[in-house]
């Protein structure tokens, strides 16, 4: 096959690919998710889930034209690095927590949204302890075991003045 026509092959797949994803998320008012299920409706969704990933790894290595990436960002609820971006949100939680509640997030709470941020902090510094958190955000949970370690301290003393 000449390459142009190659290319027009590979253009057509790419645009039917990305009309299934807009598809799904107009239907299911969210990004397909690779939830590795026997029913057809999640292998379609499993495979739509694969595509999204390969196209961010098409970025890392410049593969994406222009138009790709603009039509990509525009599909409600994308993100490059979902990941980092969901750990900077549980990151920013609990500091939004410590602000409000003057305590660290419990993991034994009855609280839901609270013992999932305890066990989601407990869970990091595990893995800071293991070595396997980036030095990057080692140092994020650091400073935010900083900022806890100051408020209780404070909280302390000034329940000790009362």
């Amino acid at each position: 096959m000449d390459p142009g026509a190659e290319r027009s092959v590979r253009i057509r797949a790419w645009l039917a690919r990305i009309a299934e994803v807009e598809a799904w998320v107009r239907v299911h008012r969210a990004l397909p998710v690779n939830r590795r299920s026997p029913r057809s409706e999640r292998l379609a969704e499993a495979r739509l889930a694969d595509w999204l990933t390969w196209q961010r790894s098409r970025l890392q290595y410049e593969l994406l034209t222009t138009y790709e990436r603009q039509r990509l960002e525009a599909l409600d609820g994308f993100l490059w690095d979902p990941r980092s971006e969901r750990w900077e949100a549980k990151l920013i939680a609990v500091d939004r927590f410590l602000t409000d509640h003057r305590r660290a997030p419990l993991t034994r709470s009855a609280v839901a949204a609270e013992r999932a941020l305890g066990h989601w902090l407990a869970h990091q510094r595990l893995l800071r302890r293991r070595g396997v958190l980036s030095e990057e955000r080692a140092t994020e949970l650091s400073y935010l075991d900083r900022r806890i370690t100051r408020v209780q301290a404070r909280e302390r003393r000034e329940d000790d003045q009362s």
